[in-house]
């Protein structure tokens, strides 16, 4: 389901926005993978912490705002479209989300 994906994005662009400081770039591109497209968000935010990751994308894993469903939302929807979702992460350089999709 298109919008589903849509949403999931929307909400990886919409945590980036909201982690990184005013007037910093948050950067969303699409490419040709060698599967099919890769979609990734990046943000200037202040990164996760380490211990954090492994249960980044449980339901209820939530930063100091939000509802800590969205990031669970979107990895079952990428999952539901055959896709992974991974996170690579600096404390203090930000986070890059990327979604990679079948062709």
């Amino acid at each position: 389901d298109k919008d589903l994906l849509r949403e999931a994005v929307a909400n990886l662009v919409d945590n980036a926005v909201r982690v990184s400081p005013r007037g910093a770039e948050v950067k969303l591109s699409v490419e040709r993978g060698l599967a099919g497209p890769v979609i990734a968000v990046a943000d200037h935010g202040p990164g996760i912490e380490e211990d954090r990751l492994p249960r980044l994308f449980e339901r209820f894993q939530r930063s100091d705002s939000g509802s800590g469903l969205g990031l669970a939302i979107a990895r079952r929807v990428v999952e539901r479209h055959g896709g992974t979702i991974k996170v690579k992460t600096a404390r203090g350089a930000g986070s890059t989300f990327t979604i990679e999709l079948p062709g």
